[in-house]
């Protein structure tokens, strides 16, 4: 139990220290991770768009 507060103290002191920094890079991987969906998402109409041309 001792550990687990010890613990839980020493995490809270870095959060609250390294703040910015964390803050900064979670939106740097939101980011990223909106534009790959985005790519994604634009392949898969390009996707369609060619296949819906085949059709007569």
């Amino acid at each position: 139990m001792l550990r687990f507060l010890i613990g839980l103290v020493a995490g809270a002191v870095a959060v609250w220290t390294w703040r910015e920094e964390i803050q900064k890079f979670m939106d740097d991987k939101g980011r990223e991770g909106i534009r790959r969906a985005q790519s994604a998402a634009g392949d898969v109409i390009n996707k369609v768009t060619e296949l819906r041309k085949d059709r007569p």
